[in-house]
Formats: C-alpha cells, sequence, structure tokens
C-alpha cells in the first residue's frame, strides 16, 4: 500500500509539472526551411505558419488569434515582421497586427532584417482555443531566409523571451528515446534512435545528480542505485545542446 501511494503521489507530481509553465522548443536541423513546410508549434502536424518560399509566411487569421509581430502601424508594414533582439519579451504588448501572411523582405522593397545575423519574429498562436506566445529565429544571408527553430510557451497568456529555450523542451516521442522500465529500480535502459550523445539527470529542484554519454545504439543500461525514490527529469543533449527530456520514477 506505501509503494501504491507513493506512486500515486509521483504521478501528481508529474502532471503538476506537465500544467505549469514550460517552453515547448523545436530545433530545424539543417538550418534552411522547415522540412514539414512551415512551423507546428505544438506537434499536433498541423503548421500554426507555413512557407512558400523563404520569404513569404501565410497563417490562419482571426481577429485576436494567430499573428506575428508586424514591423509597423496598420498604414505602415503591418504584413512585415520586425525582427526582434534576443531577449526581447514576447507578450500581448506585441505589434500583432496582420492579417494572413506576411513579407520577409516588405514586398521586394527590401529586408529589415539584418543581414547575416540571427534575429527573432514573436508570434501570437491561438491553440485549442488559447493564446500563446512564442518566436522563431531567423538569418537573412542577402539572398534567402535561414530558419534555425523555434518554441512558444505552452502556458496560456504567458509571456516568453525571444530566445528562451532553457526549460522543458521536447518530450521525445517514445519511438525515437525510449526508457524502460519506468517506473524503475535500480536502472534503466535506453532505447536511442536519435541524434542524442549524452543524457542528464537531474531532481525536480533542478539539481543535476548524472551524467552519461550515449550512443546512438539499443539497450544502454544507466545504474541508478544510487538515486533516492521520487520523480526525476532525463535531459536529452545533441552536440552539448539541450533538446528534449524524458520523466524518469524511480522506486526503489
Amino acid at each position: 500500500m506505501k509503494k501504491i501511494n507513493l506512486l500515486f503521489s509521483m504521478l501528481v507530481v508529474l502532471f503538476t509539472i506537465n500544467a505549469n509553465a514550460q517552453i515547448v522548443y523545436t530545433d530545424i536541423n539543417p538550418d534552411g526551411m522547415p522540412s514539414g513546410g512551415g512551423f507546428d508549434f505544438n506537434g499536433d502536424n498541423t503548421n500554426e505558419f507555413s512557407l512558400s518560399t523563404s520569404d513569404y509566411i501565410t497563417y490562419t487569421w482571426s481577429s485576436g488569434g494567430t499573428n506575428i509581430w508586424a514591423n509597423g502601424t496598420s498604414g505602415s508594414g503591418w504584413d512585415v515582421p520586425k525582427p526582434l533582439t534576443q531577449g526581447t519579451t514576447i507578450d500581448a504588448n506585441g505589434n500583432f497586427i496582420g492579417a494572413g501572411d506576411v513579407s520577409m523582405n516588405a514586398w521586394g522593397q527590401g529586408s529589415p532584417f539584418p543581414l547575416n545575423q540571427d534575429s527573432y519574429m514573436g508570434v501570437r498562436l491561438s491553440l485549442n482555443g488559447q493564446i500563446h506566445f512564442g518566436w522563431i529565429r531567423v538569418m537573412w544571408d542577402g539572398t534567402n531566409f535561414i530558419y534555425k527553430d523555434f518554441a512558444y510557451e505552452s502556458t496560456a497568456n504567458t509571456a516568453i523571451n525571444a530566445g528562451s529555450s532553457t526549460s522543458r523542451i521536447n518530450n521525445f516521442d517514445v519511438g525515437m528515446f525510449r526508457i524502460y522500465p519506468n517506473p524503475a529500480k535500480n536502472a534503466f535502459t535506453i532505447d536511442n534512435k536519435t541524434n542524442i550523445s549524452k543524457v542528464k539527470i537531474v531532481d525536480l529542484s533542478g539539481k543535476e545528480v548524472k551524467e552519461s554519454t550515449v550512443s546512438n545504439a539499443n539497450n544502454q543500461t544507466i545504474d541508478i542505485s544510487d538515486l533516492n525514490e521520487g520523480v526525476y527529469l532525463i535531459n536529452l543533449y545533441e552536440n552539448n545542446k539541450i533538446v528534449g527530456y524524458k520523466r524518469l520514477i524511480v522506486l526503489h
């Protein structure tokens, strides 16, 4: 009975983690045009913003809904994205005034984006009837717009800073990166079909408790006999960049 109650408590904690503010991050690899033809922020296989060319973005617009932070007022630059610097706060105060499509190069009049420098576009997303805020990182190379990654704040009506992607990123699909058993006792096994090269286990306070190198292979076992019972996050790294996480319950 004690074990059952402990497991139930841990599941409640996991639900609470999921309900709290989380940044959902997506990397574009390789940099350039997204492979899906646009930006699917919440992973439902539907692009919130679509790209027909690198300089033309379309989206389904509704008043107060999905939009891109524009570069001007309704009379000037209403359909041209504004390049934002890293750290810019993106929230309801953004200049979200477009109506269904935007031109990255101001319809051939010249791009407002700096040459060969990373910039951010602020976005407002209508997801399941709620408003979320996010960003898209892009660079203008003089010929094309190079898209690099994007993210959004999964808690409705919550601000996000341009470039923020450090907490609670992608919870990898089971078929891509699987850990078992979960809950685990003294060890768990990794089935890795991704480019993940390293994992770090952290407790709910954010303290790192274990680090391990992994390869693109099956059946790698990681010893956790020294960990206390509880809920942990396994942060996943690719080229020293955190790209996702998995949740793990430890029961001894």
